[in-house]
Formats: C-alpha cells, structure tokens, sequence
C-alpha cells in the first residue's frame, strides 16, 4: 500500500499544520524561526506531530532548517535576497496564497492517487476466494483420505487384536 513518505499529506491534520506553518512563515518580520517561536505563533504544538520541527523535516518542498536543525524558513524565502538592517522581505499575501493552494493541490493529487490504486482491493481479495475456492475442495479430500486411510489401519489393527483374544480366550 502506501508508505508514509508517500502519504505525507493525507495524513490527519497534516494538511493544517502545512498551511498554519506557510502562513506564520511567509509573513514574519524574521526569516527563520525556532520551536519555541513557532509554538508561540502558532499557539501550541502541531496537530499531526510532536514537534514543529518533524512537519519541516517532512515537506523539504515548502520548508527547510538551518544547519543545526535549530531554526526553520520557508524554502522560497530563504532565497531572497536580504535588504541591509532589514533582513528578508515577507511574502505578499498573494504569494502566500500560491504556497497554501500548492499545499492543497498537493494533498488533492495524493487523494486521487489512493483512490486510483483502491481498485486493487477487491481484485486481490477475489483472487484469494477464488484460490481458497479451489484448493479447499483438495486439501480437505486429503485430509479425509489420511483420516480414511488411519481409520481403516486403526480396524485392522482392532480386528487383529480380537482375533488373537479370541485365539487366547479359547
């Protein structure tokens, strides 16, 4: 089925924190933020992990860390050029909304490709009838035949036994 590296977004609430983190992101005053400041701009933990941090680890697409893994920036940020004593320039609200509509195609493409493959479902589980249908018939012949087979050893061996109690008792 689907490994999780390639069910990132649909995963519960990934698409949310995604979008939270683009935004928060995208407008600050400053390029990079850590943990705790993203916990404080975003007003707790992500919905979908423990850490801020491991959303950024998980969509290298939008988001990146500095060399520590201490800091996090959007990727398209990152590559502005910095205006002296101001830093980066924020996104535009436009911009932003580009980000975030990438974000849900994204997670819409990953939907539809889960639902082209659920055809195989049913097809697996029909061929696994159909054998289970054919070889159960054939398993269960043999196993009556060596049940047979020990029945009928196990009266021979009983009509013996009588016999030489029989040939004993007279």
């Amino acid at each position: 089925m689907c490994s999780k590296q390639t069910r990132r977004y649909t995963l519960p609430n990934r698409l949310s924190d995604v979008i939270r983190l683009i935004s928060v992101l995208s407008q600050d005053k400053t390029t990079f933020r850590t943990e705790d400041g993203l916990r404080m701009a975003l007003r707790g933990e992500p919905l979908s992990l423990k850490a801020w941090q491991d959303v950024v680890n998980a969509h290298p697409e939008f988001f990146r860390p500095n060399g520590k893994n201490e800091h996090f920036a959007l990727v398209i940020r990152s590559y502005f050029p910095e205006e002296e004593g101001k830093g980066r320039s924020p996104l535009t609200v436009s911009e932003t909304q580009k980000l975030i509509d990438v974000a849900i195609a994204l997670h819409e493409k990953e939907i539809e490709r889960r639902q082209m493959n659920s055809h195989w479902f049913p097809i697996i589980v029909a061929i696994i009838a159909v054998v289970g249908a054919i070889f159960s018939p054939i398993y269960t012949h043999n196993v009556n035949s060596d049940t047979n087979q020990k029945i009928d050893s196990l009266n021979t061996t009983l009509k013996r036994v009588e016999l030489k109690l029989d040939k004993n008792s007279r």
